[in-house]
């Protein structure tokens, strides 16, 4: 009798380790990083009572996606880059860029429209991506309205650009390192990098850099993958403050080797040094991941050494801001 109880207990202790070991296995399984990015843009003339504008919607996800495809995270958040002049031709450069998840409640969709704020209903749309195989999350939207699935969970905004978004981090789910259990973040910044006024020699122009980046990180905070990317926006206009219709924007991946800057600067191209930097920030924390740089935004040795000699400025600190 006593033997058989003893017996028991050994069969019981290897079941719940049985289980322990299971669970922990589910847990830690791999996962695959990607980054999507998507933006439209629209041009508005200037006149004599506002500012004409060229303005583009910048939408970024992060995504990490399972050995079965399906997606076990999810971080999405966008920016407006309003690029304005006047009916004169001068471009206006004096204000800054913030994404719609870094100015939570200050965006002001609750107070607007008697809902919840933008930051909750993403967060309510990610939720519902989780789970899901890529075609699934497609479904969530048609013919320009979301699925009851999804305004039911809280997200009411319509989640056509979400999904656009998602798709493409799926796409670009390929950055390995990152388990099932890790937190993924996504970040978005936008700077000034070129303003002209027009004049009768030519027109006037303004870009802006926008700078993503998608990170998981573990239970220590320290990064497990990443993948950052950069995109530029911009308006010509004339010296009477009519705007020109833009081009479709394609992030410096998308472009791969025809961005160029091999052939001009003769060095890697600059997925390549992206790549690089990227690789470098594995197993880096938040803080750890700023030192990547000096004060002017140029690599450090090592990071040069591991074959990034770009200026790493923005890459870096969207690199950090994901992974906090």
């Amino acid at each position: 009798m006593k033997s058989k109880k003893v017996i028991s207990l050994i069969l019981t202790f290897l079941m719940v380790l049985s289980l322990f070991a299971l669970t922990g296995c589910e847990s830690s399984a791999p996962a695959k990083l990607g980054l999507g990015f998507v933006a439209s843009t629209k041009v508005a003339d200037a006149t004599e009572e506002a500012e004409g504008n060229g303005t583009t919607a910048a939408v970024a996800a992060a995504v990490l996606v399972d050995a079965n495809g399906k997606i076990v995270a999810c971080d999405i958040d966008e920016i407006e880059v309003a690029l304005k002049f006047d009916f004169e031709g001068f471009a206006n450069t004096s204000y800054s860029f913030s994404s719609k998840r870094t100015q939570g409640d200050n965006y002001g969709m609750a107070a607007y429209a008697g809902t919840t704020e933008w930051y909750q209903q993403v967060d309510a749309f990610g939720k519902v991506v989780v789970g899901k195989t890529i075609d699934e999350v497609k479904a969530l939207v048609s013919e320009g309205t979301s699925s009851e699935e999804v305004t039911k969970a809280g997200c009411t905004i319509y989640a056509g650009e979400f999904v656009n978004a998602v798709s493409k981090a799926y796409a670009n789910a390929n950055v390995e390192g990152a388990s099932s259990a890790d937190k993924v973040a996504v970040s978005i910044s936008a700077y000034f990098s070129n303003a002209i006024d027009a004049s009768e020699e030519a027109d006037g122009k303004i870009e802006a850099d926008i700078a993503m980046a998608a990170v998981a990180t573990n239970a220590e905070g320290k990064i497990t993958a990443c993948q950052n990317d950069a995109a530029v926006a911009g308006v010509s206009f004339d010296m009477e403050g009519y705007a020109f219709e833009t081009e479709k924007i394609e992030t410096k991946r998308e472009q791969g080797d025809n961005y160029g800057m091999a052939a001009w600067a003769n060095t890697n191209e600059w997925y390549v040094q992206a790549d690089a930097l990227d690789k470098y920030m594995v197993g880096k924390t938040a803080d750890e991941a700023l030192t990547a740089m000096d004060e002017t935004g140029a690599p450090n040795a090592d990071v040069a050494k591991a074959g990034c000699t770009i200026n790493v400025f923005a890459a870096v600190q969207a690199i950090a801001e994901a992974a906090k």
